[in-house]
């Protein structure tokens, strides 16, 4: 393999083995860079999958070849997988490097044709057509961060469905809340959610499409507790052994028995959180609850931001959605956005948020409703929670007689 090959692998195993550098290499990368056209192809995947939000990685990237039946061509799974091995250690600040040399090859290809072109023209006319026409194209394509994208590149781009991690209720990539009242069984629904999500099990009546991977940051109640809402919460799913193994490799839990301290505002304590979800190719992570896990002012708008661009890098940085768990503020109006306790930053930042209350307090039923810009929100629903001391935990949806109406602004979703 020649120098010029080693370096597209390198560029091609930093995108899936670093997830903090793909977000650069498909703003400054065309695949048209690549001399292997499978390594164009494989590439363009990439790309097409960042679009989207998927997350970026080998399994990730072969499962999409796969799909389109281009993984043979690229060289199968081992040729996919074996691009990670040989990326230098730390690539992040050196990514630049390997992208400025893959252009220079492309720079050097493209004037090679342009020569043999010149020599096989038979008209002037014809040789100054083509040198105009390749130089606009190597300007075209030597701008870092392009402003625009062209028309049939920006539709091409868009995805014609929406990528759901949960139908109807929370979009792959997409970052969110779940909100309720203090001891308003938010921890509860969110560890019934996460077994859900990571055995591709439907959710209160919400297909999950397929399984994903998970990592829950129980924070706040003590370990014992969390462990035994998860185990009683599987055993009331009847889970088969095939889902049951994906508790193994899909479902990660972090509390304070694992790590004493954790705060998205130490830097150090985050960075380690990242890594950790880097090697556990995380999908989604769970961080139950916000209000303990930074210490800046929640009402204070400038330092609520702060925390929430620290939630973002977590995102950014790891390729997976968050959800959120946050409390409502006491009066009870409005929409669930509006609901939200603390500085306007924090509904800002949502892009779902999933709102629980007590429906029927005689009877011990809650509502769930939704707000989310990806699509129309779902009907709010009305569920139960079984978890009585010794047997298995269920939250099951239910029926209720005369429902209060959904109110028309609940109804318009995040703005």
């Amino acid at each position: 393999m020649n120098h010029e090959q080693q370096n597209e692998r390198i560029v091609l195993g930093a995108c899936l083995d670093e997830m903090g550098t793909v977000d650069y290499a498909c703003r400054v990368v065309l695949p048209e860079f690549f001399g292997m056209e499978s390594h164009a192809r494989i590439f363009a995947r990439i790309r097409e999958m960042h679009r989207r939000k998927s997350a970026n990685n080998a399994l990730t990237v072969m499962t999409e070849l796969h799909r389109l039946k281009e993984l043979e061509a690229v060289g199968g799974a081992a040729y996919v997988t074996d691009l990670t091995n040989g990326v230098p250690f730390g690539m992040g600040p050196r990514l630049q490097e390997y992208v400025d040399r893959l252009k220079e090859f492309h720079r050097i290809r493209t004037l090679k044709a342009l020569a043999e072109t010149i020599v096989a023209s038979e008209s002037s006319a014809e040789i100054t057509q083509k040198i105009q026409a390749t130089l606009e194209r190597l300007q075209d394509s030597s701008a870092d961060s392009p402003v625009f994208a062209a028309f049939p590149d920006f539709v091409a781009s868009t995805p014609t469905q929406i990528d759901w991690m949960v139908s109807g209720v929370i979009e792959r990539g997409a970052n969110g809340f779940v909100a309720a009242e203090p001891k308003g069984s938010k921890s509860f629904c969110t560890a019934d959610l996460a077994i859900a999500l990571a055995t591709g099990t439907p959710w209160l009546g919400f297909a999950v499409p397929q399984p994903v991977r998970v990592a829950l940051v129980s924070r706040e109640d003590n370990p014992s507790l969390t462990s035994w809402r998860l185990k009683h919460l599987m055993m009331g799913k009847e889970l088969n052994t095939v889902q049951l193994d994906r508790l193994e490799t899909h479902l990660y839990v972090n509390t304070r028995q694992q790590t004493p301290r954790f705060m998205l505002d130490n830097e150090q304590e985050l960075s380690e959180l990242i890594n950790a979800c880097r090697e556990k190719r995380i999908e989604f992570i769970i961080l139950d609850v916000l209000n303990i896990l930074h210490q800046a002012d929640e009402n204070d708008n400038t330092q609520m931001a702060s925390v929430l661009r620290k939630v973002k890098w977590l995102h950014e940085e790891t390729g997976a959605a968050i959800g959120i768990l946050h409390h409502y503020k006491k009066e009870d109006s409005g929409r669930i956005t509006q609901r939200l306790r603390g500085a306007s930053a924090i509904a800002g930042f949502a892009e779902w948020v999933i709102g629980l209350s007590m429906a029927d307090e005689e009877a011990k039923i809650r509502r769930m409703e939704f707000e989310l810009k990806a699509g129309q929100p779902p009907e709010p629903i009305y569920f139960s929670i079984n978890a009585e001391e010794g047997k298995p935990a269920k939250i099951q949806r239910v029926m209720l007689q005369n429902p209060p109406k959904q109110t028309q602004r609940a109804q318009r979703g995040v703005n």
